[in-house]
């Protein structure tokens, strides 16, 4: 547990604010602090928080959920006699539904072990199976098929709880490995994908161009690039995850989802590549803007063939551009300095480009 600044919020009593951890969700915090999700998340002081979230079981690290403090209640009663009070029930389930090229896998034998507890039976006639846990379980193991032909996905803390829907799509694309399975439109920028772009773009040449070294970076816009990030949407939205919680390549990629109306959640494409893939390597915000580019084209009422033509000139073009701003990777960015001033100036100016591409069909 992490508590931002361990503050209590003006006006509410008692209570904390809680930073988000990769797991959390509502209900298990809610769980822990003696509440029901529903007074959790309909406090006042997580009115933002709902307004940029429909689904209260999808967070992402770095969001700050106000726990409100336990409120007394006091019944009057008899002395002398025996008072039953009745504690009101909290389920939670595991939902999934198990597709095969499309189409529901029914009456598949299913093991589910969550926290160590086994659970088994068998899939509805549309594929989905429902079955109540604890609310505070981490940890989920699905197992599906008859031995000798089982097959096992272990789920992460941010899937396991039935109440997320999107652990449905992973279970669907895991059962279609080919994505020439998936429809186009619900392609979304896979680690592949932007290596395949990362590739196409230093094929072209634009890594050999000059760029400045990273001691020479500008910390602060020039008011000629003051006059470009005014003018961008996703420039003004990236102060509201860069530095809070967001890695480079999470920030970039949360602002185009934002810009291209797509759910906050799939932020977690970029999760690996904050810090030059953790190792300084390439920029966080150059890999996202490939996935963005990536996702855009997928969207395109376009055949398959033209999007991509798409998405390789787009990414070209955003390669080139970043190549004659910044260099390519976070090691030379950051050389010599200790604060994220120019990774900020690099990010807003990355955003603005961005929305250009993405403008652009």
């Amino acid at each position: 547990m992490h508590d931002a600044d361990g503050a209590q919020a003006a006006g509410t009593g008692c209570g904390r604010h809680h930073e988000i951890q990769q797991g959390d969700c509502v209900e298990s915090l809610a769980i822990e602090h003696g509440q029901f999700w529903q007074t959790v998340w309909n406090h006042p002081d997580n009115r933002e928080l709902r307004r940029r979230r429909e689904n209260p079981n999808v967070l992402l690290p770095g969001e700050v959920l106000f726990l409100p403090g336990i409120r007394l209640k006091e019944m009057s009663g008899a002395t002398e006699l025996r008072h039953r009070f009745r504690r009101r029930a909290v389920p939670s389930h595991f939902e999934v539904r198990l597709l095969r090229e499309d189409q529901p896998r029914a009456g598949e034998h299913f093991v589910l072990v969550v926290d160590g507890q086994l659970y088994s039976g068998e899939t509805d006639a549309d594929g989905r199976l429902r079955i109540p846990i604890p609310p505070s379980a981490r940890k989920a193991e699905l197992r599906v098929g008859q031995p000798g032909d089982v097959e096992t996905y272990t789920l992460c803390p941010g899937y396991i709880i039935g109440r997320i829907q999107r652990q449905m799509e992973v279970i669907r694309m895991r059962e279609n490995p080919s994505l020439s399975r998936i429809n186009r439109r619900d392609f979304v920028a896979t680690s592949s994908f932007f290596l395949l772009a990362a590739r196409l773009g230093g094929a072209s040449g634009m890594s050999q161009q000059a760029t400045p070294r990273g001691p020479d970076l500008k910390e602060e816009l020039t008011p000629a690039e003051m006059e470009i990030v005014r003018n961008s949407v996703m420039a003004g939205e990236l102060g509201n995850f860069f530095g809070k919680g967001y890695s480079c390549a999470e920030s970039g990629l949360a602002v185009a989802l934002r810009y291209l109306k797509k759910p906050d959640d799939l932020v977690w494409f970029a999760g690996g590549f904050g810090g030059g893939l953790y190792q300084q390597d390439l920029c966080g915000f150059l890999t996202a803007g490939a996935m963005a580019v990536g996702l855009h084209a997928g969207t395109l009422p376009l055949e398959r063939k033209a999007a991509t033509q798409v998405c390789v000139r787009n990414v070209r073009e955003y390669w080139q551009w970043w190549a004659s701003e910044a260099p390519l990777h976070c090691a030379e960015i950051r050389e010599g300095r200790t604060d994220l001033k120019v990774c900020h100036r690099l990010g807003r100016l990355a955003c603005a480009r961005l929305e250009e591409a993405l403008r652009i069909a």
